[in-house]
């Protein structure tokens, strides 16, 4: 499962590398690829941000481990990890 911040970095990603092989058709210069490296990473801090809202919502309902992983950990893990 592909989270919405993921897609966005990933759309944010092919803009920078477009923008680098001036393929996007417009004069961008380099402060574009400027601004769209910070947004890059505002959105890498947001799914930092999702994340941690995804396990504390998973471990809302009890708390318990799983081998020293939480069932909120676990789940983000097996749901979110693999993109």
């Amino acid at each position: 499962m592909k989270s919405a911040i993921k897609e966005l970095i990933e759309r944010i990603e092919q803009q920078i590398e477009l923008s680098a092989h001036n393929k996007l058709g417009t004069n961008r210069t380099g402060d574009y690829r400027i601004g769209l490296n910070k947004a890059l990473q505002l959105a890498f801090d947001a799914l930092e941000t999702e994340k941690q809202q995804i396990i504390d919502a998973a471990n809302q309902d009890e708390f318990e481990t799983l081998g020293g992983v939480t069932k909120g950990e676990y789940y983000y893990f097996k749901n979110y990890k693999k993109d």
